[in-house]
């Protein structure tokens, strides 16, 4: 066949791009310079959701020359990918500085969002939750890692996206 189909990430359309140069089998050797492969291919993935070896159908090849009329042109079939998760991040949060009390407790201020999210899927996603902040350690330092639990991630597109750590 000569061609794959490229893996992509989460976009919401089941669009595929070929990789490859596709080639013609089956032409007999006495008609092969008289076979030529052409056309506009186009792939598509079966759906737009997230998952592994998802079947893709192509089509839009197709044959002219002298002998073309010889032969039927099949489209490649048999070609999958993947596509991979689009990461989510919680932002819009500011860890606040303190004074040395012993404990990891830290204070967040801000108003917490989703970023990354696709046209389209907006309404399919939302974030509650109350948050629950940490110091990585409770001992005096500058810049110090703030990690924050407690937020939910609902929806009926969420399982096409991984929510990177808010750290």
């Amino acid at each position: 066949i000569g061609i794959s189909i490229d893996n992509k990430e989460y976009d919401t359309t089941n669009a595929a791009t070929i990789s490859g140069t596709a080639n013609l089998s089956g032409v007999l050797f006495a008609d092969f310079s008289n076979v030529t492969l052409g056309g506009t291919p186009s792939a598509v993935f079966n759906d737009a959701s997230v998952a592994d070896n998802k079947p893709v159908t192509v089509s839009g090849y197709s044959i002219s020359g002298s002998a073309a009329g010889n032969y039927t042109l099949a489209q490649p079939t048999g070609l999958t990918a993947n596509i991979t998760l689009r990461s989510i991040t919680i932002v819009g949060l500011t860890a606040d500085d303190k004074i040395y009390d012993q404990t990891t407790s830290a204070t967040v201020s801000g108003t917490a969002s989703l970023a990354g999210i696709l046209p389209g899927d907006e309404s399919n996603i939302s974030l509650s939750g109350s948050p629950t902040a940490t110091f990585d350690t409770a001992t005096f330092g500058t810049n110090k890692s703030v990690a924050v639990t407690g937020y939910s991630v609902t929806g009926s597109a969420l399982g096409n996206y991984v929510i990177v750590p808010l750290i």
